[in-house]
């Protein structure tokens, strides 16, 4: 059975009979903050009341962290809420994208009926975005997607690259959006962000959500930066009329005041990708290298992620992604003892299945 989505759980469950060691979503490892489960117990005290449908302590609370006015921020149920309000509210008519990434843009400006203009990331140059992307941006484009680092791919791109981008957006009026969801993951993400430039730029925005960094993926809990205030108040707008539960606005003013959980994540991650990266290089497969909590690599082998679920282990399939084909996969990083027992059941597969030693993505 093949899982078309990072994460499904329950289809495995019903497929398999059993719980899965689940590799094929990226939420933090470490699972849910304990301040923030204490915060959500609170919460639930007062959820007979309808929520603040403005989210003001949340908006100040993100505001603080990110250093940007509470009006240049919106809150929606995840960032996939909010990737549908902003392409309802821009309503494009052409739009870029690369390939591969994160499907849901595409999805977004599909059912809006947007044009789209694809900028292929090649393999042999790693996936990495070049300049190639600024003959994409021309006049009659509405609307660029950029994820930052890339989902699927882990790479991140050259600021200075990315600079170039958004001044060709602002000479030709495209907005930018930049999706920095994993961005807390990388080494010195203040290297790599364009926050600083939103108050100066209107046409950027950028996405963040707490579904990632703070392991929350069930809480569903995204933001929206703008320099634009009146951008935000139509994505605002948008939305349904309450679109974060009080539950998960407390649970997202106690992760944003956890520095504590976050020093914690930036000890582990960097030991445990290199480890998880350096064990799937040995066995023979092409690793990209990723710098998020999670690994492409390419097998070869077009039935891999069955396998291993059969034995328990369910990875993300990324034959799906626009620009990959059969024989990717992402795989999330987890704990040691966890990456540990997805190194031995690969090693174990590749023995019995006589694997070579090395993997080409173009063979």
């Amino acid at each position: 059975m093949a899982f078309v989505h990072g994460g499904d759980i329950e289809s495995y469950k019903l497929h398999y009979g059993r719980e899965p060691l689940d590799f094929s979503a990226n939420p933090n490892p470490l699972g849910v903050p304990e301040s923030v489960k204490r915060a959500a117990v609170r919460a639930i005290e007062t959820a007979d009341r309808y929520p603040d449908p403005h989210c003001r302590a949340l908006r100040q609370a993100i505001a603080a962290a990110e250093g940007i006015d509470a009006d240049h921020i919106v809150c929606g149920n995840g960032a996939a809420d909010l990737i549908l309000r902003l392409v309802s509210v821009l309503a494009p008519r052409r739009a870029v994208l690369t390939a591969p990434t994160f499907s849901e843009y595409e999805q977004a400006l599909r059912r809006c009926g947007a044009a789209i203009d694809f900028e292929v990331l090649r393999e042999e140059q790693h996936f990495q975005l070049t300049e190639g992307i600024l003959d994409r941006l021309q006049p009659g484009v509405d609307l660029l997607f950029l994820c930052e680092p890339n989902n699927p791919t882990g790479m991140l791109s050259d600021r200075a690259l990315l600079l170039r981008v958004l001044r060709r957006c602002a000479a030709y009026r495209i907005t930018m959006v930049v999706d920095e969801c994993f961005l807390d993951f990388v080494d010195h993400p203040e290297a790599h962000t364009l926050k600083p430039w939103l108050c100066e730029s209107p046409h950027l925005m950028i996405l963040r959500a707490f579904t990632k960094l703070y392991g929350m993926a069930g809480f569903r809990l995204g933001y929206l930066l703008s320099g634009d205030a009146g951008r935000v108040r139509a994505i605002a707008g948008a939305g349904q009329p309450w679109p974060v539960s009080s539950i998960a606005q407390a649970a997202g003013v106690a992760a944003l005041a956890d520095e504590t959980y976050r020093e914690r994540t930036r000890a582990l991650l960097p030991a445990e990708r290199r480890l998880l990266a350096d064990a799937l290089t040995k066995l023979g497969f092409v690793v990209y290298p990723g710098t998020a909590n999670y690994l492409l690599f390419y097998s070869g082998d077009p039935t891999l992620h069955i396998r291993l679920a059969e034995r328990g282990i369910l990875i993300r399939d990324c034959s799906g992604y626009r620009g990959l084909k059969a024989g990717y996969y992402r795989v999330a990083v987890r704990l040691r003892a966890d990456n540990l027992q997805l190194i031995a059941a690969l090693a174990r597969l590749k023995e019995e299945a006589g694997w070579q030693s090395s993997a080409s993505s173009t063979e």
